[in-house]
């Protein structure tokens, strides 16, 4: 999958709500997610997804897990890609 990062706009979502909104999704099957130090916003969110057999990682699939999760846990926007 494309190496990229979103940010939360809300603080208050947790890693457990941002990780089970992603397994929500029928293409993950595992997720984990990680915060790192953004040099802008503070932290940066990593999300890691292991797909379900029949799922192949590409933009698409990136573009549509971030409409999921912000469906899910509200907006998200993406700061760049490292």
């Amino acid at each position: 999958m494309k190496s990229g990062y979103v940010i939360k706009v809300s603080a208050t979502d947790s890693v457990q709500e941002l990780e089970s909104a992603l397994v929500s999704h029928p293409a993950v099957a595992e997720a984990a997610v990680i915060g790192l130090p953004h040099e802008i916003k503070g932290v940066a969110i990593h999300a890691f997804c292991l797909l379900k057999v029949g799922h192949e990682p590409d933009d698409a699939l990136v573009e549509t897990l971030r409409k999921h999760v912000s469906h899910e846990v509200g907006p998200i926007s993406e700061t760049g890609e490292d």
